[in-house]
């Protein structure tokens, strides 16, 4: 089972056709491109998070500890970190119980029932056997749709860092920032 998907950034092949074209020192290059690369990398996990969430039909809120962004300045790279393992349904919206067991946004629950089980929240278990002590709690895998819709946004990432570069090398050269 996968367990995080991850996307190194690499743009020094661009940093150095622009060096070339601008009259800018190098040193002001690297901070305009590790400013770039943070904020490519930012609007990554923000698109990808809003789509994966429509897709799931949930709120962003559950899931945004699963997208995490790592600048590593000292080299020149950003970490983007994806948590790809099964999520508790009892995260993905507010669990009613029915006649036939739970029903948490769309989806039922044949069998499932709630209880807090040392938590705060009202947890979704489901019995494995027919005697009473083997529960499960009850997960999603989300690692197919976020894959996908981060597949998807990586595609465009390179194009908003080139526009994010462009902007931070002027704003640097302007004496902006």
């Amino acid at each position: 089972m996968a367990v995080g998907f991850e996307v190194k950034l690499d743009v020094s092949q661009e940093l150095q056709d622009v060096a070339a074209q601008v009259t800018a020192t190098t040193q002001q290059l690297e901070l305009a491109a590790q400013r770039a690369l943070t904020k490519a990398a930012r609007w990554l996990r923000i698109h990808s998070l809003r789509e994966l969430g429509q897709q799931l039909g949930v709120r962003q809120t559950p899931l945004k500890k699963r997208f995490q962004v790592y600048p590593q300045h000292h080299q020149g790279a950003v970490r983007f970190w994806v948590g790809l393992q099964p999520i508790g349904v009892h995260r993905l919206g507010a669990p009613k119980v029915t006649q036939r067991g739970v029903k948490v946004g769309r989806t039922e629950y044949p069998g499932a029932f709630i209880s807090p089980m040392k938590s705060q929240q009202a947890l979704v278990f489901r019995r494995e056997g027919k005697s009473r002590t083997p529960i499960a709690l009850i997960e999603e895998d989300i690692d197919e749709q976020a894959l996908a819709v981060i597949e998807r946004w990586e595609r465009r990432v390179f194009q908003r860092f080139k526009e994010l570069f462009e902007q931070e090398t002027g704003a640097i050269l302007h004496g902006h920032a």
